[in-house]
């Protein structure tokens, strides 16, 4: 269980990141999602470096829904 924001954006990341891995041995059905995944990653990431809680909560919430 995580217990503070930073720590949760953290967990969604990696389990978006195991997302990736998914859509990349499906092939090329699965690159516009694995496209847009890593995209999402990318941006909660610099997030996650700025320490701005607002958009943290944004991006966790984002990150959540890819499945």
């Amino acid at each position: 269980m995580t217990n503070t924001l930073p720590e949760a954006l953290l967990a969604e990341i990696r389990r978006n990141r195991e997302l990736l891995d998914a859509y990349r041995e499906i092939g090329p059905v699965g690159a516009f999602a694995y496209a847009a995944i890593s995209a999402d990653i990318e941006r909660a990431e610099n997030v996650l470096a700025s320490g701005d809680a607002i958009e943290m909560m944004r991006w966790l919430q984002t990150l959540r829904e890819n499945e």
